[in-house]
């Protein structure tokens, strides 16, 4: 964010809001010539102490870390998205500890993760990379900003919340998203649609071809994530609405440029929780998409994927 007053910024991360209006076309349009594309990236490994963590890397350019929603491994990525943004950037899809193809157990609070979230980076060699995290994911992601500034350049925080601490009382999830978002199966295509997806026509057939898009991965799927790992899930997710030993309180030290967004309509996490999250970071922004939910980037794969390269490359945001 151009730097100004104190007062300046502190009203520009409170009323940054970009209502996202008269967008058309869903699907991507994305075709590009990047060779190693998300449907066919390999698995790739690296050990750090006794965990082998799984990734796939495409795409050339500076590096972006994406970070993973609940009970979800690297297969849950959307195509259009992820590979709208390695046609500028090399993109790095992982599995944090415990999850899919990587081994250990998953830490039980978001802080923890981030912390093997830094572990990660270091095996790879990484001094400095662009974050992107989605849902609990985007926990992780403001966790890492706090407790690893070092490490994070940029941070795009997706369908997130804050921490517990904040002057407003959110309602608990409601018994509808965790039955569908608990189911043993994985899910049926009806609860995708309704926890990813707005109940319009339009954003419903959207979500269609969302799932479409994920089922072109080349090769056998990752294992699903298991109980114990979404038990800790569940766990960091507690933990988080408690106020995670007061978190909270680091984010005006938060200095680093950062992008919160989500769709009008999550049924997950509202989007006054994400407005909450922008004016709690002093260096934040925030993108609302319309007729859109807890997926919104991959709704509107392109429109999301061009936002978020603008913002990640705009020499106006200085950390």
């Amino acid at each position: 964010m151009p730097r100004g007053g104190r007062r300046g910024h502190r009203m520009q991360a409170l009323y940054a809001l970009v209502l996202m209006t008269g967008l058309s076309g869903c699907a991507s349009a994305v075709s590009g010539t990047v060779e190693n594309r998300a449907e066919r990236a390999s698995n790739q490994y690296v050990t750090v102490g006794e965990t082998k963590f799984a990734y796939r890397s495409f795409g050339d350019g500076a590096p972006i870390i994406f970070l993973n929603r609940f009970r979800a491994t690297m297969d849950h990525w959307d195509p259009a998205f992820v590979n709208a943004v390695a046609m500028k950037r090399r993109v790095i899809l992982f599995d944090n500890a415990g999850v899919g193809l990587s081994t250990g157990e998953a830490a039980d609070t978001f802080p923890k993760m981030a912390d093997d979230v830094a572990r990660f980076a270091q095996g790879l060699g990484i001094d400095r990379a662009d974050v992107v995290g989605w849902s609990i994911g985007g926990m992780v992601a403001q966790a890492l900003l706090v407790r690893h500034p070092q490490l994070v350049r940029r941070a795009v925080l997706l369908a997130t919340i804050p921490p517990g601490g904040t002057a407003e009382q959110f309602p608990p999830i409601s018994e509808e998203v965790r039955r569908a978002a608990g189911n043993p199966t994985g899910g049926t295509e009806n609860d995708l649609l309704f926890l990813f997806f707005a109940p319009s026509e339009s954003s419903r057939a959207a979500g269609r071809e969302s799932l479409a898009r994920l089922r072109t991965r080349v090769g056998p799927p990752s294992p699903p994530v298991r109980a114990e790992t979404m038990r800790n899930q569940i766990s960091a997710l507690t933990d988080w609405y408690r106020g995670s030993s007061g978190i909270l309180k680091s984010y005006r030290q938060i200095d680093r440029p950062v992008l919160v967004a989500n769709g009008r309509q999550d049924a997950m996490f509202s989007a006054q929780q994400s407005f909450v999250l922008a004016r709690e970071i002093p260096s934040a922004q925030l993108a609302i998409y319309p007729d859109s939910g807890h997926a919104f980037m991959f709704q509107y794969p392109d429109t999301f994927a061009r936002l978020m390269l603008d913002f990640l490359d705009d020499p106006r945001w200085k950390p």
